[in-house]
């Protein structure tokens, strides 16, 4: 194969170049597929709408003080859900 020609600009050596051209952006394939994604969506969305009622009940059950020790778990899950979502390109 001939060389191909060079300019002053060109800085790497085909060496490198060659080496450049032999990555792979993704070279795993993929971790989940997309039933499993959306399926663990869901269970992390039941979850977080369980904690949420869960705080809700026990607000009026007991009293407003324990509500709020108990919607902060449920807005972890929540927040846990949501960023799941963003991160998977699940729309709403």
């Amino acid at each position: 194969m001939p060389a191909r020609p060079r300019s002053s600009w060109v800085t790497e050596s085909p060496a490198d170049e060659v080496a450049r051209s032999r990555r792979r952006p993704h070279d795993g394939g993929m971790s989940k597929s997309r039933t499993e994604v959306l399926e663990e969506s869901r269970r992390k969305g039941l979850k977080a709408g369980t904690a949420a009622a869960a705080s809700v009940v026990l607000g009026v059950a007991i009293g407003p003080v324990t509500a709020v020790v108990a919607a902060v778990p449920a807005a972890y899950l929540g927040w846990r859900w949501w960023t799941h979502r963003a991160k998977n390109g699940i729309k709403f």
